[in-house]
């Protein structure tokens, strides 16, 4: 039976590979087994996330938006697929997180 990701809310970027971080997410979620693909979606999401680890909020909204209008400009990310996108996230966030999200997401529908 799939996890609830609502349960994700309280681990921080800095939990997730740490000993400490995999205790925490173990009492919160319970073991969870992972087939081979989503292990190695794991390991790469560990590493695209250390990779996010020391930059500025200003750096990594930089980032997002490259990467937006990159896709955009592809065919592979449109507005109905960043709203889905938001959607999915926002119960794991809380109020002040939600915020953000949705002025991110103004900003990205308009490139």
């Amino acid at each position: 039976m799939p996890k609830d990701l609502r349960k994700f809310k309280n681990v921080k970027i800095d939990d997730i590979g740490s000993n400490e971080g995999r205790k925490k997410i173990k009492q919160q979620v319970g073991d969870v087994k992972l087939n081979q693909d989503q292990q190695e979606q794991m390991e790469r999401l560990k590493e695209n996330l250390s990779d996010y680890k020391d930059k500025s909020d200003k750096e990594i909204y930089a980032d997002i938006k490259k990467m937006a209008k990159e896709n955009k400009a592809k065919g592979t990310l449109d507005n109905k697929k960043l709203t889905s996108f938001a959607n999915s996230v926002a119960p794991m966030l809380n109020d002040e997180q939600r915020d953000r999200l949705g002025q991110i997401l103004k900003q990205l529908k308009k490139i």
